[in-house]
Parts: structure tokens; C-alpha cells; sequence
């Protein structure tokens, strides 16, 4: 590249007119004349004399303005300054070139450069004179193609006559996409009109296509591909996309002007890679907007763990450092919110056997309610089967073995687990230096992390047996009933409301101590340790097991029961207004729903299968209730793990406020674990963080305000793209359907709400809301019934909904913009159907149609 294109880039039009011909492109012959010309005028007349009397006789000029940054990428300056074409007398070139310096320091042009927040004092404006070509055919050029943004293609406009018609859309003008000397896409315009540039008039005029060339192509595939040719030589040796004005006089193509493309189409570039986000699953546990701290340590822990997952699986350092940006990669973070990589997954996936149904029961697990379509053909060739078939086989081999001692796996797992985590709990952690706290930090994640293959290994187990059994009820007809059959006992995920209930039944008995939660006042903990020291140590021993598990309990800047115990107590004296205090009654309800459901699936598959198809039913359906049961247990300690964390960073961030680092404790949040580890270890980029958080703070309060998509399809970078639904407008009417999870029918009012709020205030409710996760399970035991927009039958919401008995219904699609807080509805919790009320309906042609409230 050469050294004018600095110049080039950002200069005027002046030095673009001399970079270009610096180069050897046909640029028509100009001058310019500097501000301290353009004053004195004994000497102007000369130098334009001189300039005339160089070019061939009878020629006219075009007198045009020149300003620093002046048709760049970023202020174009269209309109704003004077122009004049086709000025043949020295009298008329004089005159034009005052007006057009005049007009640089017009009002137009300074509210213009006030708008774009550039400097309206010193303006700086030369005037550039230049030979008018009497083109026969002009145009513009982009070298980058500014609908779709591909730098491959060329975009052509062409018109007879001159380029300012062209560039006011007066001219007609046909359209060219031309790659790599190929004319690929033509639109050839109906041509009756164009822009002529006359010999001896002044400016141009307007002028008819003879009928024989209106329907012609402009230019020949010849002349489009050496015009590319030249744009491309342009753009390469300017460094970026150009748009480029030309003309053709007599077959000699001329240079006119060129600027940085400024389309903003091309900031998402076309024949990027195709990334795909999708937050279905992943909302359950990282909610809503998620500061830094909290995605920077879960993206080094998925990193961890399934870099850990291969290594266990038999695969070599080389192939997981291979595979080293894809772990790196699997979670996305889309302004402030957390989302699946799902490119990331599908391309695991390609490392087991069975790719197509490991998809197909990854989606349905994970609730991806629209699958990935360009992977879903993925299917190697014989050469490559017979290269990777040893692989395959050993990775197949593997996971049958883990799947096969899952269990002893589980029980390492828990015991390993819970001997840490009891060690570090009993630290004193307020007695620790910050460096000791920070050193604690790297020691916990590589003690815990390095245990996390089991986790991960458990999560293929439910897939799998969750894909057999899905399938196994979907050929009788009964898949719908599935979620009776996965009631799990003693699941960790309702353990805490059911132990809430243990507490409220003690309260109920001592009318003296169910007075205190009806006041809930502030003094309640220390009357209740007086009064009632049993209770009391209760919900201190709930707390210590179950502090952590409340709505956001993988966010680390969430406030958990540990900090706050006032949900604790709503809690309680919202199961006391219930009644429903029967733990016994739950336990009951578990085995009867769980029996009848059994006993409709076995019949079924016999009479269409047989015996030996029912034994392998009743298998999977035990293999999938185990998994399902391990995973909710491994996933409270993965809860106590970020609960952990938690209080690790808080205790940091206590102590960097004291010591003036941080304006306030709760800071920590808004950096990245890195960003606080490098200020540890001397490599901190930025000393003061005070600047930086700040402006992270009024970034994702903007966050807060918006409302983004589940699922995302982008080309990299995703944050130049327009973050709206692309789904179709929402659809109007009183049905609404989901995937029932849980039957029985209710007619309540409707409870929307993204928080679980207040528990009293959901009593007798359906409860609608985005999505949920374990900690919104205490609140749950006063609704009649959960509506949940985002989620699968194995998300949270559906189990513990099974558990508690609730109809339930998810993956209803955007259904907290088409209910209201108030509205009454009937929900079917087997059907997933859902009835608004009707209160007005309209005849069109003859049909009669709801309207929706």
C-alpha cells in the first residue's frame, strides 16, 4: 500500500483527486486553489488562466469544494457545499469558485458539522477546478456490495450521459453485481431519461435515450469486468471498500472521485461465519441481564469443564487444545444477556457417533424451539467414516463404560464435593489478606472444576434416555403424558420447598410464633431466637443448605438469603396463608400421579410392541429418572459452587472499597475476572477502574431497558446487528398452545412478572412469566397454575411444577406480551393449550372470530 493513503483516508477530496493519480489511474487534468489563494485574486486569475490554457481547446470545468474529511466514511458533507459543471470563461470559473468557498462557512455547513459533532471554528476550505469529461456513459461504483455487505462483489450503476445524473437519480440506470471478472446479477433498466453535460452551455441538462437504447444494457460484460478490475485495484491499495465515481468519453475511462464506503450494510459482512444464540436453556440460569463477573468465570468454566470432559474421554492434549475456541466459545454474551453457542454444541456433537439424533435430542432438551438448519445435513463421506471410525469407536466406547458406573460416578462426585466445600465454608474468610483471597479463588475453581466431567458426562446420560423414551412414547401416541412419568423422588429442586413446608407446619402449631411472621417485622430473627430457638435454628440450617438456591443463583452480583433473609420470611408466612401444609400429601401425590402414568405407557407399548419393548421401556424410563435425578443434586452444588465464588469476590470487592479502588463493594461485579486477577498481578490495562465501571453501570441500566430475542442468527459481530424478534408479528386470538407438562385444567387470573416478587400476591394465580429457575420453586406452592414462555419438559419450571403437582405449561411462544397482569384464562396442562376470555367477537365473512383482549 502506499504511503498517500493515510491522506487518502482522511483528507480531502483534493488529495483523493492526487492519490489516484499519484497511482496511475485516468484522473481528468485539475488544480486547487488553497484558502491564501482563493484571497488573492490577481493571482487566482493566473493560475486558473494557466490551467485552462493546459487543457485542450473548447474544454469546460467543473468548480467543486474540498474540506478536511470532506466525502469520507464518516461525514459525506452531500449537499452541503456549493458545486458548478460545465463553467467554460475564466469570468464564470472566478465567480463559482468564491461562492463555493463562501458556502463552506455557510449556516447549512455549520449546523451541519454541529450535527456530526466536528469543529465550526478554522474552517479550512480550498476549491478544486477540474477538466469536465463529455461522458458518454458514467456511473458509480461500490468495490464492496453495499445491500449485503460482501467484500467478493462489486456493485455498478451505469447510466448514459453524466454522473451527476446518476448521483441525483435523475438518470436511469441499470445495475451490475460483478465478481472476479463474472457479471453475476444484471437489472436492466427501461432507460428514457438521462443527464447531459452540453458543449459551449453551462451545468447540465436534461436529455431523451434514443428508443433504440432504452432497453440495452449500458455496459458490455467486457467493460464491467475491467471496471471491477480497476475498482479492485483501487480498493486494495486504499485498504478498504470504495465508492468510486466514473466516467466514459469516447471509450476512455476517467476517475472522478472516490471516498470510504460508508453504507452501514457493511459493517456485517457478508460470508462471515453464521453464529446462531440461542438462550432457551441457558435462561434458567443466567436470567436477564448478567454483569461481567458472572459471565467472564462461567465462560472459563464451561471452558474447563468440557476441555476436562475430553480428556477423561481418551482424547489427546493435541485434540483438546484443538478444540481449545469452541470451549472457549460455547457461551455468547449478547448486551448483558447469556446465550448458548450453539454452533459450539452442534460442533461436540460431530465428536460422538449418531450425530442426527444426538442433535435432535440436544434441541429437544435444551428447548431450542428452531433448529439449526445448516447442520442438520451434516453427514461425512465414506473416506471420512472409515478416517474417523477408530475415534468414534473409542469415544463410543467411552461413554458406554461412564455411562455404565454413572452412578459410582455421582457418588465420587458428591463425596469429593461436599468434603471441599465443607473445608472451605468453615474459612474465615473476613481474616484473609485480598492476595489470600485471590489465591483461594484459583484454588477453588481447579479443585471444583476439575471434578465437573461427571456433570457433564450425566448430561449426555439424560439426553440420550430422554430421546429413547420420548421416542418410545411418541410412537403410542402418549408423548405428551411424559412428564407424569418423570416425577423423580426426592429431587433436590423441590427438597427446599418441601423443607420450607416442614417449618411452616412448626409455625402453624405456635400461634404465639405465627403472630411474628404475620407482622414480619424488622426485629423478627432476633424475637424468634428468644422465643422459638427450634425454629430458629431451623431456618438457619435452611439457609446454611439452601441460601444460595434463590432466582439468579448463578449470577454472582444476585443477593442470595445469606445476605438477606427477608424473602425467607415472606416465604414462610406466604405457606402459612396457603393451608396446604401437608408434606405427607406431597409425597402421596408423587406415587399416585407417577403410577397412573406408568400404568397407561406400559399398557400401551405392550399392545403395540410386546413384553421385551415394555422391559426396555421400563429400563430407559429408570436410566432417565436416575439421571434426572443426579443432575438436580449435582446441580445445588454447582449452585454452592457459585455461591462460593460469590462470597469470595464480595469479600474482595468489601476490601478494595475500603482502600479507595472501588467507589462501592458491589463494583466487583461490573469487571471481569481477568480484569481483577491482571490488577492482582501488576498487568492491569486500565489503574483507575473507577472510569471504567462507571461507564459499565449506565451501559447495562440501558440493557435493562431492552428486550431482546431468545434466539439469535448473525454474522460476526452480532452487535452490529439489529437485535429485533425476527420471528412474524405476534398473532392475535384467544388460543394460545405451548408443551403441556403437567395436567389439569384451571381458570384463574393471570400473574405476569419477571421476578418472583412477592409470594402472598400469587396466591390463587397462574403464574406467567419468561422463565425460572430452582429458586423460584418456594413461590410456586400458591399457584394454581405456570405458564413459562422459554423451557422444554426437562427444565425446571416443568419438574418441579410435576413435583408439586401444578398444571404447567412451557415454551408458549411470547406469551408475556400477549397476556396481562388481571385477564382471567383457562390453561390446560395436558393439552398446552391456552383460552383467554372472550369479551368481544366480529364477523368477517361470515366466519366468527375472537378478539382478543
Amino acid at each position: 500500500m502506499v504511503n498517500s493513503t493515510r491522506s487518502a483516508n482522511k483528507g480531502s477530496k483534493a488529495e483523493r483527486l492526487a492519490w489516484m493519480r499519484g497511482l496511475g489511474f485516468k484522473v481528468p487534468p485539475f488544480i486547487v486553489l488553497s484558502p491564501a489563494e482563493l484571497q488573492d485574486k490577481a493571482h487566482l486569475a493566473a493560475k486558473i488562466s494557466g490551467f485552462m490554457a493546459s487543457c485542450p481547446k473548447g474544454s469546460s470545468f467543473a468548480v467543486r469544494s474540498s474540506v478536511e474529511g470532506e466525502d469520507g466514511a464518516d461525514n459525506s458533507f452531500a449537499g452541503i457545499m456549493e458545486s458548478f459543471l460545465n463553467q467554460s470563461t475564466l469570468e464564470e470559473i472566478l465567480e463559482c469558485a468564491g461562492q463555493v468557498a463562501e458556502s463552506a462557512q455557510s449556516e447549512r455547513a455549520k449546523l451541519y458539522r454541529l450535527h456530526r459533532g466536528l469543529p465550526v471554528e478554522s474552517i479550512s476550505a480550498s476549491v478544486v477546478i477540474q477538466r469536465m469529461v463529455f461522458a458518454d456513459r458514467s456511473g458509480v461504483m461500490f468495490t464492496a456490495n453495499p445491500v449485503t455487505g460482501d467484500r467478493r462483489q462489486t456493485l455498478i450503476s451505469a447510466a448514459y450521459g453524466s454522473c451527476e445524473g446518476v448521483v441525483d437519480g435523475h438518470s436511469d440506470c441499470d445495475e451490475y453485481i460483478v465478481q472476479n471478472g463474472a457479471v453475476g446479477a444484471k437489472k436492466i433498466a427501461e432507460k428514457h431519461h438521462f443527464r447531459e453535460t452540453p458543449r459551449g452551455g453551462r451545468g447540465t441538462s436534461d436529455a431523451q435515450v434514443p428508443e433504440n437504447l432504452a432497453g440495452e444494457p449500458v455496459l458490455s460484460d467486457t467493460e464491467l469486468s475491467e471496471l471491477e478490475s480497476v475498482g479492485r485495484a483501487m480498493a486494495r491499495e486504499f485498504g478498504a471498500p470504495l465508492d468510486i465515481e466514473w466516467s466514459i468519453e469516447r471509450g476512455q475511462l476517467y476517475l472522478l472521485q472516490c471516498r470510504p464506503v460508508s453504507s452501514p450494510a457493511l459493517k456485517n459482512e457478508a460470508g462471515a461465519p453464521k453464529l446462531v444464540f440461542d438462550n432457551s436453556n441457558i435462561q434458567e440460569s443466567f436470567c436477564g441481564v448478567t454483569l461481567p463477573l458472572t459471565f467472564s468465570f462461567a465462560s472459563q468454566a464451561y471452558c474447563s469443564a468440557y476441555s476436562q470432559l475430553m480428556r477423561v474421554a481418551g482424547f489427546s492434549e493435541k485434540e483438546v487444545q484443538k478444540h481449545h475456541h469452541r470451549h472457549r466459545n460455547m457461551l455468547s454474551y449478547v448486551r448483558g444477556r447469556v446465550y448458548y453457542n450453539i454452533n459450539n454444541w452442534y460442533e461436540g456433537l460431530r465428536l460422538l457417533p449418531s450425530f442426527k439424533r444426538n442433535k435432535a435430542d440436544m434441541e429437544k432438551m435444551m428447548g431450542v424451539d428452531r433448529p439449526v438448519d445448516f447442520v442438520s445435513s451434516f453427514e461425512l463421506t465414506f473416506a471420512q467414516k472409515m478416517a474417523v471410525a477408530p475415534r468414534l469407536a473409542r469415544t463410543l466406547a467411552n461413554l458406554i463404560f461412564n455411562f455404565a458406573i454413572i452412578s459410582r460416578k455421582f457418588k465420587r462426585f458428591t463425596r469429593r464435593f461436599d468434603e471441599e466445600y465443607r473445608k472451605i465454608m468453615s474459612m474465615p474468610l473476613s481474616e484473609l489478606t485480598s492476595f489470600e483471597l485471590h489465591k483461594l479463588l484459583g484454588e477453588v475453581s481447579a479443585k471444583f472444576l476439575a471434578l465437573w466431567d461427571t456433570p457433564l458426562y450425566n448430561d449426555f446420560y439424560v439426553m440420550v434416555y430422554n430421546g429413547k423414551v420420548t421416542r418410545a412414547l411418541k410412537a403410542v401416541g402418549l408423548e405428551r403424558q411424559a412428564g407424569d412419568l418423570l416425577l423423580v423422588e426426592g429431587l433436590e429442586s423441590t427438597a427446599p420447598t418441601k423443607k420450607l413446608v416442614e417449618i411452616a407446619e412448626l409455625v402453624a402449631n405456635r400461634p404465639c410464633v405465627r403472630k411474628l411472621f404475620d407482622t414480619s417485622s424488622d426485629e423478627l430473627w432476633d424475637i424468634l431466637r428468644g422465643k422459638a430457638p427450634d425454629i430458629h435454628a431451623k431456618c438457619l440450617q435452611y439457609i446454611e443448605e439452601y441460601g444460595d438456591r434463590v432466582a439468579g443463583e448463578l449470577k454472582l452480583e444476585t443477593i442470595t438469603l445469606r445476605q438477606d433473609r427477608a424473602f425467607l420470611a415472606a416465604l414462610i408466612k406466604s405457606y402459612l396463608q396457603s393451608g396446604k401444609l401437608s408434606l405427607k400429601e406431597f409425597l402421596n401425590h408423587e406415587a399416585r400421579v407417577r403410577g397412573e402414568a406408568e400404568a397407561v405407557a406400559y399398557g400401551a407399548i405392550e399392545r403395540r410392541s410386546g413384553a421385551l419393548a415394555v422391559r426396555a421401556f421400563k429400563s430407559n424410563l429408570g436410566k432417565l429418572r436416575r439421571g434426572i435425578y443426579y443432575r438436580e443434586s449435582m446441580r445445588l452444588r454447582r449452585t454452592r459452587l457459585f455461591g462460593l465464588i460469590r462470597m469470595i469476590y464480595a469479600e474482595i470487592g468489601s476490601r478494595w472499597a475500603g482502600a479507595g479502588i472501588l467507589s462501592e463493594p458491589r463494583d466487583i461485579f461490573y469487571l471481569t475476572q481477568e480484569e481483577i486477577a491482571d490488577y492482582f498481578d501488576g498487568r492491569a490495562v486500565m489503574a483507575d477502574l473507577k472510569p471504567l465501571i462507571a461507564a459499565r453501570r449506565a451501559e447495562f441500566a440501558q440493557y435493562e431497558r431492552e428486550d431482546l430475542p431468545g434466539h439469535i442468527q448473525a454474522s460476526v459481530p452480532v452487535y452490529n446487528k439489529t437485535l429485533a424478534d425476527e420471528r412474524a408479528e405476534l398473532p392475535e386470538g384467544a388460543l394460545m398452545s405451548g408443551t403441556g407438562c403437567y395436567p389439569g385444567q384451571v381458570s384463574a387470573e393471570v400473574d405476569v412478572r419477571f421476578a418472583p416478587g412477592e409470594p402472598d400476591s400469587l396466591k390463587g394465580k397462574i403464574l406467567c412469566t419468561v422463565r425460572t429457575d430452582p429458586g423460584w420453586a418456594p413461590v410456586f406452592f400458591n399457584i394454581k397454575g405456570l405458564i413459562v414462555e422459554r423451557g422444554s419438559t426437562l427444565s425446571h419450571s416443568a419438574i418441579i411444577a410435576r413435583e408439586l403437582g401444578i398444571p404447567a405449561i412451557v415454551g408458549v411462544d411470547r406469551v408475556t406480551k400477549r397476556l396481562s397482569t388481571g385477564e382471567t384464562i383457562t390453561m390446560d396442562g395436558e393439552s398446552g393449550q391456552i383460552h383467554r376470555a372472550k369479551n368481544e367477537t366480529s364477523e368477517v365473512d361470515g366466519a366468527q372470530n375472537t378478539v382478543s383482549l
